[in-house]
């Protein structure tokens, strides 16, 4: 008896842990469903393409460099990756400066600052201050400048320029090659339309 508890004592141990994650799962959504939002209703159908006239969070998911600068050289002394980190120009003002990613060739960036479990616990709801990225308004032919560089503490190394065209950007996410002459390997971008509710991005970023 005592050995065939040994087998049976972790697979019920198990089955309490998945349906301990599945219930609490279940309960942030219901909660999160039942959350004030001052968003505006999204159409049942989304839209096959970006819509101009509306204004959308431009949503700098991910940045890949080469492994070398522009000049050829090393990123930083003793072979470290580089401290990325970007900003995005439109209509001549910068609108967003990121924070850096250090020694990497591969920077990722979260659309949402706030905790999850701590906007369903405290059910204080500021959806503006809880998203990173900045607003955009999407006209015919607008144009937001992403400039890429290494941070570093002297003097930043240039990693390139990438022209964003949100009116040609479809829904999901949009990967970017780099422009000839940077050291820019790729970009992913997604504009999200910014009538969502809390709900429903939140789904959206925990899909990434």
């Amino acid at each position: 008896m005592r050995k065939l508890l040994t087998y049976i004592w972790p697979v019920v141990l198990l089955g309490v842990v998945i349906g301990a994650a599945t219930g609490t799962y279940y309960l942030i959504q219901r909660d999160l469903r039942s959350l004030p939002s001052n968003a505006q209703t999204l159409p049942a159908t989304v839209p096959a393409t970006i819509l101009v006239g509306h204004d959308y969070y431009l949503w700098i998911r991910l940045i890949e460099l080469l492994p070398k600068r522009l000049d050829g050289e090393p990123w930083d002394t003793g072979g470290s990756g580089p401290d990325i980190h970007f900003s995005l120009i439109w209509k001549d003002n910068t609108i967003y400066a990121s924070d850096k990613r250090t020694d990497t060739l591969i920077a990722k960036w979260d659309l949402l600052s706030a905790d999850v479990f701590d906007l369903v616990k405290t059910r204080k709801i500021d959806l503006e201050s809880a998203i990173r990225m900045p607003i955009v308004h999407v006209d015919a032919g607008t144009v937001v400048q992403l400039n890429i560089s290494d941070s570093d503490l002297t003097k930043d190394d240039q990693a390139g320029s990438i022209e964003i065209h949100p009116d040609t950007l479809l829904p999901g996410v949009n990967v970017l090659t780099g422009p000839s002459g940077s050291a820019i390997a790729r970009v992913e971008v997604q504009a999200i339309d910014a009538r969502i509710a809390l709900p429903d991005l939140v789904d959206l970023v925990s899909k990434r």
